[in-house]
């Protein structure tokens, strides 16, 4: 077997993971984002009465509804991923950097809300320090955005005036690399996120710098570059998504022991992970990403130590033809 035979080889068994693996975490993150919510610090009817407002009359399941749209919306994204490592000899370099950047914001926001060590009084000031800064963003009090948009931010506004002296822990929400590093703790990578974001962002510096690193003929031809670093992508989404859908199976009742397709059941699914609980197929997918993440780094290591191998070999080869 060739070289690209071997690099092709382990190229298909990671892809055929990963698709596989992508999958199952838009399951796992769609499932218990419509599981039934649970709150550990008491009944949520009474929790909502207890903060409520009259603009908000149920704050803590708006509290709830936050994150689980943030965790509908890593499903998207996974299922944005699974193709695009799937596309016969094309890999997509920007497209798996963009869907994983995205993958990595969602997942540290849930993490930022959703920390089920935090009493309730802590999560709703991280909630309203977040909403806050999104609603300000979007154009809440900007007299030309959409009439829903804006009835919908002061109602917001006004609960969190109302009740922001009685919150605790609302640190100023700041959407930067310090907090997803901070949120998602040793899953982060940061030179991945930074050049991720180059790439989402159309950094043409960086864009160039690959290609012409990779045209020299002193590393990984383009081809094989792109499929390793989207690989290596997807699997940092994987983490990601894992770590968020994990983090909001806290707020799930206990008691729910519903299947995927028992909660999903308004699609037609047809999968092998549907028959499992939320909690098993996480748990599932989590232990076999581990393995095939394992496996693809030994097989990376090996195909760099042969481009080391060969690169002496052209260097040895013009040594030798200078001396002659």
């Amino acid at each position: 077997m060739n070289e690209s035979d071997e690099f092709l080889d382990a190229y298909i068994t990671a892809t055929n993971w990963t698709a596989l693996a992508t999958e199952a975490s838009a399951l796992i993150a769609q499932a218990i984002s419509f599981q039934q919510g649970y709150e550990p610090d008491g009944d949520i009817a009474e929790l909502n009465r207890e903060w409520r407002t009259e603009s908000i009359p149920n704050p803590v399941t708006v509290y709830h509804e936050t994150y689980r749209a943030l965790l509908q919306g890593i499903g998207d994204l996974m299922i944005g991923l699974r193709p695009a490592l799937q596309i016969g000899s094309l890999p997509l370099l920007v497209t798996t950097a963009a869907l994983t950047r995205s993958v990595c914001e969602y997942s540290s926001r849930i993490l930022y809300v959703a920390d089920h060590e935090q009493p309730l009084e802590v999560r709703l000031g991280r909630m309203g320090s977040m909403l806050y800064s999104g609603f300000d963003s979007a154009g809440g009090r900007n007299p030309r955005s959409p009439d829903n948009m804006r009835t919908t931010a002061e109602e917001f506004y006004d609960w969190y005036a109302t009740t922001n002296p009685r919150l605790q822990g609302g640190r100023q929400f700041d959407p930067s690399e310090e907090t997803f590093a901070k949120t998602l703790g040793k899953v982060y990578q940061s030179n991945m996120y930074r050049l991720i974001s180059d790439y989402t962002h159309g950094n043409g510096a960086a864009i160039l710098a690959i290609h012409q690193a990779t045209n020299n003929g002193r590393l990984l031809a383009l081809r094989r570059y792109v499929a390793a670093n989207s690989v290596s992508r997807v699997f940092y989404a994987l983490d990601c998504a894992f770590l968020a859908s994990r983090t909001a199976l806290h707020f799930t009742d206990p008691t729910d022991t519903r299947t995927v397709s028992d909660i999903l059941d308004y699609l037609n699914l047809d999968s092998e992970f549907t028959s499992l609980t939320p909690t098993d197929l996480l748990a599932l997918a989590e232990s076999e990403t581990q393995q095939a993440k394992a496996n693809w780094a030994v097989s990376i290591d090996a195909l760099q130590r042969d481009d080391d191998d060969e690169n002496q070999r052209d260097d040895d080869d013009e040594n030798q033809r200078d001396n002659n």
